[in-house]
């Protein structure tokens, strides 16, 4: 007499859609950029917002794929049950390490950041209180369960937008004492090219490369390149 068939073992949803979304936004830790935007921004002389809009449309490619592959695939999950139905169960057994990988570094990499931050703050606080208090933190509301993580995750891109809104408001009032209104119409539209010259040794000839950036308060829209 045949044994009947166990069910294959599934995973649980708990989350709403809302949840989903703020869960992936957190994990993505928008206000991130803020930690090397400056720096960016001077060495590429402005070039930052260009950049992160060619990464936009990289993401925007990636979410729309993942939107189709929830549709197809109504299951928990994520990118190791779209691997491992749509190509193969080994491959996605691969995936599935791998994301698992990036979710135990990524932390390491915040947490690392964050001391960092507050070490400077707060000089006198030794910089392993700071992240220790971080892994703590983290690890109790992750034995906790999924729940208390989701309202944590609410606050926290509360906090950040809060930020982003008030880092994108001192930007705009710095650009406007600075240079006059109209300069915020320049910043996202003047595309300006350097030339940079290099010896090429082989032939001796210059070799030139072109490399756009942004360039604040230019207004011009011809005339020659500057060499970088």
């Amino acid at each position: 007499m045949a044994s009947p068939a166990l069910p294959s073992p599934t995973l649980t949803r708990s989350l709403t859609l809302s949840s989903v979304v703020i869960f992936g936004l957190a994990y993505m830790t928008p206000i991130i950029v803020l930690g090397i935007f400056g720096i960016v921004a001077e060495v590429t002389g402005g070039a930052t917002p260009a950049a992160y809009l060619v990464a936009l449309v990289a993401m925007l490619f990636t979410a729309s794929s993942y939107g189709r592959m929830a549709a197809a695939y109504p299951v928990a999950g994520s990118a190791y049950s779209y691997v491992r139905r749509a190509i193969d169960s080994r491959v996605g057994f691969l995936v599935g390490w791998a994301v698992l990988l990036d979710y135990l570094f990524l932390p390491m990499v915040i947490w690392l950041i964050g001391g960092a931050y507050l070490g400077a703050q707060f000089p006198g606080v030794p910089g392993w209180i700071w992240i220790l208090g971080f892994i703590l933190t983290t690890t109790a509301l992750n034995i906790i369960g999924i729940r208390v993580a989701q309202k944590a995750n609410y606050l926290l891109m509360a906090f950040q937008v809060l930020v982003i809104l008030l880092f994108v408001a001192l930007s705009i009032g710095s650009v406007v004492t600075n240079s006059g209104p109209m300069a915020l119409f320049r910043l996202c539209t003047v595309l300006q090219r350097h030339r940079r010259h290099q010896r090429d040794l082989g032939g001796g000839r210059d070799r030139r490369i072109f490399v756009p950036r942004l360039r604040r308060g230019d207004d011009t829209h011809g005339g020659d390149d500057q060499p970088a």
